[in-house]
């Protein structure tokens, strides 16, 4: 399959995640390994159709991966990749009693900065 048509192919899958959400997202992550960055940034836009509450947890921890230009040399990808983290909050993010939650995530370092969830109580 030529790139061109992979791309498309992928951006379209996500579309399709409501069959099998599970399935269709790691169908998408495999991508994120692809050799061409035009196939990874397309995986990543079929991707974040996808994402919704429990599910997109673990997919979410692949695309921050990408955030790192050490790990990823497409300054294309890891500009989709930083809109992709900015947008998705996670369902356990906020909790009934006014606290961010947080999961155990490692830190990640984009430009030089190093980002890292934090647990902290909201002023009341």
């Amino acid at each position: 399959m030529d790139i061109a048509t992979l791309t498309h192919f992928l951006e379209d899958l996500g579309d399709c995640a409501d069959a099998d959400r599970k399935a269709v997202q790691q169908a998408l992550v495999a991508m994120l390994g692809h050799s061409h960055p035009t196939v990874r940034e397309s995986a990543l836009y079929g991707l974040a159709k996808t994402l919704d509450g429990q599910n997109a947890d673990d997919a979410m921890a692949k695309v921050r991966k990408h955030l790192d230009a050490a790990q990823e040399p497409s300054p294309g990808v890891r500009v989709v990749a930083k809109e992709m983290v900015n947008r998705y909050r996670p369902s356990w993010f906020a909790d009934s009693r006014g606290y961010d939650q947080a999961r155990k995530n490692p830190p990640v370092v984009v430009d030089g900065v190093t980002i890292s969830v934090v647990r902290r109580e909201h002023d009341e």
